[in-house]
């Protein structure tokens, strides 16, 4: 399809989420936000400005925080070189969410300003029942509906009431976003009834590597950042089981591995307290930061480290996004072998730990720690193979087709 047949088809995209940028954030007093759904919005919007008309993102603008009563009008704002539309917010405990709802049906009609040809096509980041007023809404106006779901439903042991409520949003969002669904994971394909897909692990932007990779000293220890959200699920205790068997069996490369760790979760204390401990010449623990020292610690290391257990329940319903955050700073990755992960950077473009096992991670940080040379070709390697299959170009094509009437 060529560009003017993409440009043809599409005159307004709708990215309707829960982004907030630091701004919104502290006018609202919200205390929470979800900086990697940032990323992934504000991306692939800026990667479709060149083949559509208009790309907004219309955001609920909402987040945990005070219920003082205050109350935030709907604003415009242009964050990242991208249109994004905050709907009214309400500090109120019983009017907050209908007060969102309205907003972004008005919001909507706004929108359809835009489209001469009445060309809307919404993308409704994951479900939510806040979305429900707007999109039907949009079906009745002749909008096109998709879904991008980033997390399919953990049911865990969830009873009988909490398993009838998601199925019926289930039902309901898949229904109102008929037209198509992005999925984050090729492993939700199945959790969704949508026909016309496409897998989008994100947007990745070059990094010039040669440049990173050159900055590092030959003789300084490699450093490993595992960071984002600290579970059992994503690794922790595979982890913490790790260093200390480093402690114990190879004192050979004692100095040579240094790994930073920064983010939150249950296990945040567990990883502290064995950065004072056992792993004391292993980790350099920071927790939670601020985005601009994330950055800079980002900036500092050599590898990023991935390590979801491919055994969880969390494994099949979610793509650990952060693999494409290191590979486009042009770090090299070590990941678990998660399927989209091999997939994405085929087996020579990221390191692997071969299964859920602390031997099994020894052994890749004592290989890494023992060939310190060979991190630069594969971060340079892993970075191709991203911005091939994940780059705005790629991104673009792969959305334009979906939102186009073919069905893939």
């Amino acid at each position: 399809m060529s560009d003017e047949e993409k440009i043809a088809t599409v005159d307004v995209v709708c990215y309707l989420c829960g982004i907030v940028d630091d701004r919104i954030k502290q006018e609202r007093l919200i205390q929470f936000n979800n900086s990697a759904a940032e990323n992934k919005v504000l991306g692939i919007c800026r990667a479709l400005q060149p083949h559509v008309k208009h790309v907004i993102a219309v955001s609920t603008g909402r987040g945990g925080g005070i219920r003082n009563g205050s109350r935030f009008p709907a604003v415009s704002r242009r964050v990242s070189n991208v249109a994004v539309l905050y709907s009214a917010f309400w500090h109120h405990a019983l009017l907050s969410h209908l007060v969102t709802a309205w907003s972004l049906v008005c919001l909507l009609f706004r929108l359809n300003k835009l489209s001469k040809n009445k060309s809307v096509c919404l993308i409704a980041y994951n479900r939510n029942w806040i979305y429900l007023p707007m999109l039907c809404m949009a079906r009745l106006t002749g909008a096109r509906c998709y879904l991008d779901l980033e997390d399919a439903p953990v049911l865990g042991n969830a009873n009988l009431v909490s398993r009838f409520v998601i199925g019926l949003q289930v039902k309901v969002m898949d229904s109102l976003c008929k037209d198509g669904a992005l999925l984050a994971s090729s492993l939700l394909s199945g959790d969704v009834s949508q026909k016309n897909q496409f897998v989008c692990h994100g947007v990745a932007y070059k990094r010039d590597v040669d440049a990173l990779c050159s900055q590092r000293d030959s003789k300084a220890s490699v450093r490993i950042l595992f960071g984002g959200s600290l579970l059992k699920e994503t690794g922790v205790q595979l982890l913490i089981d790790s260093v200390r068997l480093l402690e114990k069996q190879h004192q050979d490369i004692c100095g040579k591995l240094k790994i930073v760790v920064t983010g939150y979760g249950e296990m945040l204390e567990d990883l502290h307290k064995i950065s004072l401990g056992d792993g004391a010449s292993w980790i350099d623990f920071h927790g939670e930061v601020p985005l601009s020292k994330y950055q800079s610690i980002l900036k500092s290391v050599d590898i990023g480290l991935c390590l979801k257990l491919p055994s969880s329940e969390m494994c099949a319903t979610t793509f650990p996004s952060k693999v494409v955050e290191y590979a486009s700073f042009g770090k090299a990755v070590l990941s678990t072998r998660i399927q989209d992960v091999v997939n994405l950077f085929e087996d020579d473009g990221a390191y692997y730990v071969e299964n859920e096992s602390a031997e099994s991670l020894a052994e890749s940080f004592r290989e890494i720690a023992l060939h310190p040379d060979r991190v630069g070709s594969i971060a340079a390697r892993g970075q191709e193979r991203l911005l091939e299959k994940s780059g705005s170009e790629a991104v673009a094509d792969g959305i334009m087709t979906l939102l186009s009437d073919e069905v893939l």
